[in-house]
């Protein structure tokens, strides 16, 4: 069942478009992954279906109603977050107390959220009390998960959460975020380490140039001989 659908989408800057007509669909409890060269539009098309970034045209529907335009607060109320790439746990504050804050907008389901969260990330149980800011990047990503989690979104919009780790944490965070399929939570995920996002992945989309140029199962896409070309194509 479609979950989210996105139709002929463009967005940009300035007046200047940096995505056009892009389409696609999340089905539920899917992991799509969102893939191309520096450049392509990843982030500005993400940016434009959670909100940060206001739409030139085409649509954005989530379980069917249109959320397009809707501010991140919004789009979260109505069941799909945003996990942005850098400044996503408060490094400050405990594993616990980020938790704790991230429960809305029902704090009544606080307690039996975040043991689901613990549940699906076992490392953080043994954390709580430690500050966010001396987890491991792996451990930080599971917590910016996990505090997404913890407002019972239907789907999560995920940049890049691989981002400055080491080779070792990719798998970690990438595994993490499969974990979220268990939990029945879809993802769209912009990702630069395609071959690893694809080795997780239920599909991808690849983009170029700020347009859909393939589109398939992860599976076909990653025998794919011309992989690399795609990643190489508008990279400019």
């Amino acid at each position: 069942m479609t979950l989210l659908t996105v139709e002929a989408l463009a967005a940009g800057y300035g007046g200047r478009e940096v995505v056009s007509d892009v389409s696609l669909v999340v089905g539920e409890a899917e992991l799509v992954a969102l893939l191309g060269p520096n450049g392509a539009g990843k982030s500005t098309l993400l940016g434009a279906i959670a909100g940060s970034l206001r739409p030139m045209r085409g649509r954005v529907l989530l379980g069917g109603r249109e959320v397009t335009g809707l501010d991140p607060a919004a789009l979260a109320a109505a069941g799909a977050a945003l996990v942005p790439q850098r400044r996503n746990v408060f490094r400050s504050l405990s594993v616990a107390e980020n938790l704790a804050i991230s429960a809305w907008p029902d704090r009544r389901q606080a307690a039996r959220r975040r043991d689901e969260v613990l549940a699906l990330f076992p490392a953080l149980a043994g954390a709580l009390r430690k500050p966010a800011g001396l987890l491991s990047g792996g451990q930080r990503q599971m917590l910016a998960l996990g505090m997404a989690l913890m407002a019972g979104p239907r789907l999560l919009l995920l940049d890049e959460p691989t981002a400055g780790l080491s080779p070792a944490l990719v798998e970690e965070a990438l595994l993490a975020v499969t974990e979220l399929k268990r939990a029945g939570v879809a993802a769209l995920l912009v990702e630069q380490n395609a071959r690893e996002a694809l080795r997780h992945a239920d599909r991808a989309i690849v983009l170029a140039a700020g347009r859909v140029v393939r589109e398939g199962s992860a599976t076909e896409l990653l025998a794919a001989p011309d992989l690399g070309a795609l990643f190489l194509e508008g990279a400019a």
